[in-house]
């Protein structure tokens, strides 16, 4: 009788799993964590957080840290030194 029952509900079972779709969520947005502001673009980054004088390409500083290549990042400014930020990507931006 209990074979029976099992049978009957893995019958039961296969059709709503083969009907079963993913949820339509959108590709996620680029972001930032909470302790972080933004995301900037380069130009705001660079406007709002000078870089130093003797820094030749601030941009391409900036582009080590872009990992996705949408030119946007994450900001965080340093505890002890407010002109020093922290600098992290946005969350992966699915293309």
């Amino acid at each position: 009788m209990k074979v029976k029952r099992l049978v009957v509900v893995a019958l039961m079972a296969v059709p709503l799993a083969l009907t079963a779709k993913p949820a339509g969520a959108s590709a996620p947005i680029g972001g930032c964590p909470p302790a972080f502001e933004g995301p900037f673009t380069f130009a705001q980054i660079i406007d709002r957080w000078p870089p130093p004088p003797d820094l030749e390409d601030p941009e391409a500083l900036l582009a080590f840290y872009d990992i996705n290549d949408d030119l946007l990042l994450c900001v965080q400014p340093h505890p002890r030194d407010e002109t020093r930020p922290n600098f992290i990507d946005n969350f992966v931006r699915i293309r």
